[in-house]
C-alpha cells in the first residue's frame, strides 16, 4: 500500500504533470485490457476454482484451460483487428490511443493467461504468490520504471514499452512457481471432465464478471469519451486513494473462493456462513480502519498533491464516494464467492446485467454537469444498489447473513472516532500531521478492536503481531 501510493500520490503527479493524458492513456490501456482478457478467457479463472475440488486428474483441467484460453485470444484478435479497434480510437478524441492501441492485444495475452495460473494457484491454496505480484511485484517495478522516465532515461515509447513489460514479466515468474511446485501438467484427454456443464457455467459467470468488471471501469471509460484522457489521469489518483481499502480484501477473497468452492462440494452450509460472516467482519475492520485514516487525513492529502501538482488536487470527493462504495462491498464478505459457486450462479449474471445498464444512465447524466465528481458519485449509488440485492438473494436462497451485533459496534466505532479524531490538529507540516494523526488512530482503534472482541480472527493478528515485537525488542 505504502509503495503504492509513492507511486500514485507522488510520482503521478510529478512525472505526469506536463502532459496528464499520459497518464489517462496508461490507465485507460490498462482498463480495455482487464475487461478483454475477461471475455478472453471464457471465465477460466471461476470454472477452474469451481470445479478443481471435483476432479482428481488435475492435468487435463490444465490441458482444457490452455486450449480454452487459445481459442479465446485467436477469436479476440481477429475481433480486435476487424472491428474492435476502430471503435476504441473512436470513442476517445485522442490520437495517443489510436498510436498506442496495439498495447491492449498484449496486455490482454499475459492478463488472461496470468489470471489462469492465479486460479490454480489460488485452487492450491497458495494465494500467497499472486497477490505479491499483483499487488507488490508490480507496485515496484512501476516506481522504478516512472523515476526513469522522469529522470529522462527514457522516452514516451521506450516508457510504454517497459512499463507494460511488467505484465510479461509476472506472466513468467507466475509460470516457472506454477512449474516449481509442479502443479502444471498436461494430460492429453478430458474423460474426466463434464465439459458441458462447465461451458455452460462459464458462458454465464463470463457475462456476470464481464459486466461486474464493466461496472468497475465503465466510469474511468466514459470519462474518457465524455471528459478527455487528463480527465482520466486526475480522477485514477483520487480513484486510487479510495480504492486503497480494498487491499485487505483482495487477500480475504482470494484464499476464501476456493474454500466455498470445497464447502459447496461438501454440502457445508455451516462453513459457508461462518465464511460469509467472518470474511465481512474481518473486511470491514480493516478496511474501515483505512478508511478513517484516508478520510481523517484527506485535507492534508489534498495539500499534498496540490504541491506537487495542483492539476491532480481537485479529487476530495471522489475519494469520499468511491471509499464509501468499496466499504459497502467489504461489509457483504464473500457474497459473491457464494453466489457463483453454489447451484444459482446464474443470477450473477442477471443481476448484473440491470445495474450495468443504471451505472451506464448515471454515469452519461452526471459525468457532463459534475465530471469526475459525478463519475464517482454514480460508482458509489450503483454498487449500493448491487450490494444490497445481492445481500438479499444469499438470505431468501440459504438462510445466511453476513451481520451480527459486532457488525453494528463496529460501525458505531468508527463514526465515535471520527467524530473525536476530526476535531483535532497538529498544524506542524503536511507530513508530520499525517504520521501523527494516522499513528494517534492506530493506538487509538487496535486496542478498542480488541477489548471489545470484534473478531476472533484480528485480535489472534494482534497477540500474534505483539508477540513478535516483544520477542524483537
Amino acid at each position: 500500500m505504502i509503495i503504492g501510493a509513492v507511486n500514485t500520490i507522488i510520482l503521478y503527479p510529478l512525472v505526469f504533470n506536463v502532459n496528464p493524458e499520459y497518464l489517462g492513456l496508461i490507465q485507460i490501456l490498462i482498463a480495455y485490457s482487464i475487461i478483454f482478457s475477461t471475455l478472453t478467457n471464457l471465465s477460466l479463472p471461476s470454472i477452474i476454482v469451481k470445479y478443481f475440488p471435483f476432479l482428481k486428474q488435475k492435468g487435463q483441467l490444465f490441458f482444457f484451460s490452455c486450449i480454452l484460453s487459445f481459442i479465446g485470444f485467436l477469436v479476440f484478435c481477429l475481433f480486435f483487428y476487424f472491428l474492435l479497434n476502430d471503435v476504441l480510437i473512436s470513442s476517445v478524441d485522442y490520437k495517443l490511443l489510436e498510436n498506442y492501441s496495439y498495447y491492449i492485444v498484449l496486455l490482454v495475452f499475459f492478463i488472461s493467461f496470468s489470471d489462469v495460473l492465479n486460479a490454480f494457484s489460488r485452487s492450491h491454496l497458495d494465494s500467497s504468490t499472486p497477490i505479491f505480484l499483483n499487488e507488490v511485484f508490480l507496485k515496484v517495478y512501476s516506481l522504478i520504471t516512472l523515476i526513469m522516465y522522469w529522470k529522462g532515461y527514457m522516452n514516451l515509447d521506450l516508457f510504454l514499452k517497459v512499463y507494460f513489460f511488467a505484465y510479461l514479466f509476472k506472466f513468467l515468474i507466475l509460470l516457472l512457481i506454477q512449474l516449481r511446485h509442479k502443479r502444471l501438467y498436461f494430460e492429453f484427454k478430458a474423460s474426466e471432465l463434464d465439459i458441458k456443464s462447465m461451458l455452460t457455467f462459464g458462458s454465464f459467470v463470463i457475462l456476470g464478471s464481464t459486466s461486474a468488471l464493466l461496472i468497475s471501469k465503465i466510469d474511468m471509460l466514459m470519462l474518457a469519451s465524455y471528459v478527455n484522457l487528463e480527465g482520466v489521469a486526475y480522477y485514477t489518483v483520487a480513484f486510487y486513494i479510495g480504492n486503497a481499502i480494498m487491499i485487505p480484501a483482495r487477500s480475504i477473497n482470494s484464499i476464501s473462493s476456493p474454500l466455498v468452492a470445497q464447502a459447496w462440494k461438501d454440502n457445508d452450509l455451516e462453513l459457508i456462513s461462518s465464511i460469509y460472516y467472518k470474511s465481512s467482519i474481518n473486511q470491514l475492520i480493516l478496511g474501515g480502519g483505512f478508511f478513517l485514516c484516508i478520510w481523517l487525513n484527506i485535507d492534508d492529502i489534498m495539500l499534498l498533491l496540490n504541491s506537487f501538482s495542483p492539476k491532480f488536487s481537485g479529487g476530495k470527493y471522489v475519494v469520499f464516494f468511491i471509499a464509501i462504495s468499496r466499504l459497502t462491498s467489504l461489509i457483504s464478505g464473500v457474497n459473491s464467492a457464494i453466489v457463483i459457486n453454489s447451484k444459482y450462479y446464474k443470477f450473477d449474471l442477471l443481476s448484473n446485467i440491470p445495474f450495468l445498464i443504471f451505472i451506464v444512465i448515471t454515469n452519461h447524466l452526471l459525468i457532463p454537469i459534475y465530471g469526475i465528481n459525478g463519475a464517482a458519485f454514480a460508482t458509489f449509488l450503483s454498487t449500493f444498489l448491487f450490494i444490497i440485492i445481492k445481500l438479499v438473494f444469499v438470505y431468501i436462497k440459504f438462510k445466511i447473513h453476513p451481520f451480527s451485533i459486532n457488525t453494528f459496534k463496529t460501525i458505531a466505532l468508527f463514526i465515535l472516532i471520527y467524530l473525536i479524531m476530526n476535531a483535532i490538529h497538529f498544524n506542524i507540516n503536511l507530513y508530520f500531521d499525517i504520521v501523527l494523526k494516522s499513528a494517534l488512530l492506530a493506538l487509538t482503534l487496535v486496542p478498542l478492536v480488541y477489548i471489545m472482541k470484534l473478531s476472533d480472527d484480528i485480535n489472534k493478528l494482534i497477540l500474534i503481531v505483539f508477540r513478535k515485537i516483544k520477542l524483537f525488542l
